[in-house]
């Protein structure tokens, strides 16, 4: 194979594993806003005692937080749904 060919072999995985990375994050992250929205509407974040000694003064620091756990959460759901949609070490479909 000339170089060539391993550039755009190289680039294509490249575009091929950013592309499954938005599959599997941008769902996660847009249902991360919605689970933040929707849990903090009805806890306040010093009502928690898991993280009331960590973060008793800055509510803001709890909304970060726990935005990045719930976000982390999805991605991992999203992950598994991928590989189980996708199988592991298939290669995807040529596209057209």
């Amino acid at each position: 194979m000339s170089a060539a060919h391993q550039a755009i072999a190289g680039e294509s995985r490249l575009l091929r594993a950013g592309r499954v990375v938005m599959q599997v994050l941008w769902p996660a992250f847009l249902m991360a806003i919605v689970a933040e929205g929707i849990f903090f509407s009805m806890i306040d974040p010093r009502e928690l005692r898991i993280v009331a000694d960590w973060l008793r003064e800055s509510r803001v620091a709890a909304y970060t937080v726990a935005f990045f756990v719930f976000w982390a959460l999805f991605a991992g759901s999203s992950g598994i749904t991928y590989l189980l949609v996708h199988g592991v070490g298939t290669t995807p479909p040529q596209q057209r």
